[in-house]
């Protein structure tokens, strides 16, 4: 079993980015009705055996499927994989679906290759705690980043069209409008599953007197603020003052503290998180 979870963890970053030439290839033009068949397959084939890791992890370790940092970011690599395909389909997002897939290959890749080898031990959490808060809580991450990167994209066609230039890339990608109903959407789904998450950690940290939690921890505090923050971008739309452009603004913003979070997790003692 072992031998498969590594067999998987290699294939898993050449699928993702396979699935990503597929859609890059709406950049150069229409696609043929047999490409547009091999891009849905390819996709699919990816997700399945990303499934299947978490599955044969979860199996092996007897615990839900996240054990670590690295098994934590493929977690999310899954997660925007399935909600973009989620709040993107039926809106024409080919192009744009060549660089979400191409960063979940990224990640995945780095997932990958720094995963231990050697099977984690489960996390000693019941099931009940493992589903409602980590699950939704790496359903946010992915949401937030999901939001992160569509705001990105539309500030990148944005001055793109302000500047009149209409390359293949802004032909490529989705309009303005669907890129901000994207990043909202995104937002809302983000800001939903963290007030799930958030609320079911803050009750089982203080009922089992978690050592070192407290709302001044710099995951907890981060997260509190990213909550509040994406809150404002899901709801933008009928917010005055918080046009698309300033709503793609603060997403990209609040990627880059959520990033910056995740990555003082990995700090010995600055979070309870860590080593947990």
């Amino acid at each position: 079993m072992s031998l498969w979870i590594q067999a998987l963890k290699v294939v898993l970053p050449v699928a993702y980015f396979v699935a990503a030439f597929f859609h890059a290839m709406h950049f150069g033009g229409e696609l043929a009705p047999r490409v547009h068949s091999v891009r849905r397959i390819t996709l699919v084939l990816a997700v399945v055996l990303h499934v299947t890791l978490f599955a044969t992890l979860w199996t092996a370790v007897g615990s839900f499927p996240a054990f670590d940092a690295w098994s934590t970011l493929s977690s999310v690599a899954l997660g925007i994989a399935l909600l973009y395909g989620a709040t993107a389909l039926g809106r024409g997002a080919i192009g744009e679906g060549a660089i979400v897939y191409g960063t979940v290959g990224l990640l995945q890749m780095l997932a990958s290759a720094f995963m231990p080898l050697e099977l984690p031990s489960a996390s000693g959490h019941p099931l009940t705690f493992n589903v409602f808060h980590a699950f939704t809580s790496m359903a946010a991450a992915s949401a937030l980043v999901l939001s992160g990167v569509n705001g990105v994209l539309f500030l990148v066609v944005y001055r793109r069209m302000k500047k009149a230039s209409f390359g293949p890339l802004v032909r490529g990608l989705p309009s303005l409008n669907t890129l901000a109903i994207l990043t909202r959407r995104a937002a809302l789904g983000g800001f939903l599953l963290l007030s799930i998450g958030i609320n079911f950690g803050i009750g089982w940290a203080h009922s089992q007197g978690v050592a070192g939690f407290g709302y001044t921890d710099p995951w907890v505090l981060a997260m509190l603020v990213l909550w509040l923050h994406f809150g404002l971008v899901a709801f933008s739309g009928r917010i005055p003052g918080l046009s698309a452009v300033r709503a793609s603004y603060a997403a990209t913003a609040g990627l880059s503290v959520f990033v910056l979070a995740s990555l003082a997790t990995l700090i010995p003692h600055v979070s309870f998180h860590w080593g947990s």
